[in-house]
């Protein structure tokens, strides 16, 4: 294989060639493939999994009003990896990359002039998709009257770092066919 008009370099982390520009190497201890940018090793591509990293939660029961806090996508549908808890409710990055969630909760129970909010969490606080910002991912809901039903959907893509911690808080609700989703987009 040639890229940039150099081969693929076969080494370890500790045996890193003297790199020029558009060298190309192969981790064989990380699995990574590596590109010399001018300035430092790029990852390319990381194939120290050997799976690709998704899944889907929901809440299965119709329960009662829950409290405010992270909401209990209680049963998994598929998990790729295992990297979605059903004890804690939440999605653990196994690698480094950028990860698209979604989730969609049918919001019902508060009382009429009251607001749902919905929000992601990463690593146990308030997800700003511009750090250090009031800004941030949420979705808000007001009722106008005791019967109504609203549906909110809220997705991003996240940056993570393996070990990184991801989940869905909210206001306080009962919510009912309801689900959270994520994969890895890019790493």
């Amino acid at each position: 294989m040639s890229v940039f008009g150099h081969g693929v370099e076969v080494c370890t982390s500790t045996t890193r060639p003297t790199p020029s520009e558009g060298s190309l190497i192969y981790e064989t201890d990380t699995k990574k493939l590596m590109l010399w940018n001018g300035s430092a090793w790029t990852i390319i591509k990381d194939l120290s999994i050997d799976y690709f990293p998704a899944f889907c939660a929901v809440k299965e029961d119709n329960g009662g009003l829950l409290g405010a806090g992270i909401y209990p996508f209680n049963v998994k549908l598929f998990d790729n990896g295992n990297n979605y808890s059903t004890s804690n409710y939440t999605f653990t990055a196994p690698i480094t990359g950028n990860y698209f969630f979604t989730t969609t909760i049918q919001m019902w129970g508060f009382s009429a002039g009251s607001r749902g909010i919905l929000l992601f969490y990463k690593n146990g606080t308030y997800f700003r998709a511009v750090p250090n910002t009031g800004g941030g991912v949420q979705s808000i809901t007001e009722k106008d009257q005791t019967t109504y039903h609203d549906v909110v959907v809220l997705s991003t893509i996240a940056p993570l770092n393996a070990g990184d911690n991801f989940s869905v808080y909210h206001s306080g609700l009962r919510g009912m066919q309801s689900h959270f989703s994520g994969c890895l987009v890019s790493n």
